[in-house]
């Protein structure tokens, strides 16, 4: 089964700055594999004006009204769209970078819960441990997932390796300085009495 959708839709200008809506439909082929499934194959795309005026593509920015024998250039948006996806993308990186933060100012008030819940030096030193690794993965994750979802990509490799440094180095200072806050109150050894409650409630708060 053969289909046409609208797929997007731009603003193009022609040479006397007259402003023309180009509409953007892709055909595509539904083509049944196996029971109740279908694989959608893309044919082509084809471009019109509002008044379903034919237009061919002539390059990546440059079109053609075929009526009026007219050439118009794709107007590109102030804005792109990888922009802003880029942009939402960033402030979910942020957002989960926060949550690691929260999660590391957090350890020793999981601490005192460990603590009161099973008293023993062990235990809570495997618990903050295994605490610390688990921030250090997903932040480590959240800076993979982050940098490969990235649509958009700066023209300049060395721009591009510049705000990698300079987002690695803000990333690191945030959380040395929530580390040092934190790491006071932690007991990071097995060593030492196993009873452990009246250690940690003695702790700097």
């Amino acid at each position: 089964m053969t289909s046409a959708i609208e797929t997007g839709r731009f603003k193009a200008k022609c040479k006397a700055k007259e402003t023309y809506i180009v509409i953007e439909k892709t055909k595509e082929t539904k083509e049944p594999r196996g029971r109740g499934e279908q694989t959608v194959i893309t044919l082509q795309k084809t471009y019109f004006l509002e008044t379903e005026e034919k237009v061919n593509k002539l390059n990546s920015t440059d079109f053609l009204i075929i009526k009026k024998d007219l050439v118009i250039r794709k107007v590109e948006p102030f804005i792109s769209k990888a922009i802003v996806t880029d942009i939402k993308t960033l402030f979910d990186g942020l957002k989960n970078l926060a949550l690691c933060l929260a999660m590391l100012l957090a350890l020793p008030t999981m601490q005192v819960m460990a603590a009161s819940t099973y008293d023993h030096r062990w235990f809570t030193v495997g618990f903050i441990w295994a605490g610390l690794a688990m921030i250090v993965l997903l932040i480590l994750y959240n800076f993979i997932w982050l940098y490969s979802t990235m649509e958009g990509k700066l023209k300049s490799k060395f721009l591009n390796s510049i705000s990698r440094t300079v987002a690695i180095l803000i990333t690191l200072f945030t959380f040395f300085c929530a580390t040092v806050i934190t790491y006071p109150k932690l007991i990071l050894s097995p060593s030492g009495s196993d009873a452990i409650i009246d250690l940690v409630r003695a702790m700097p708060k």
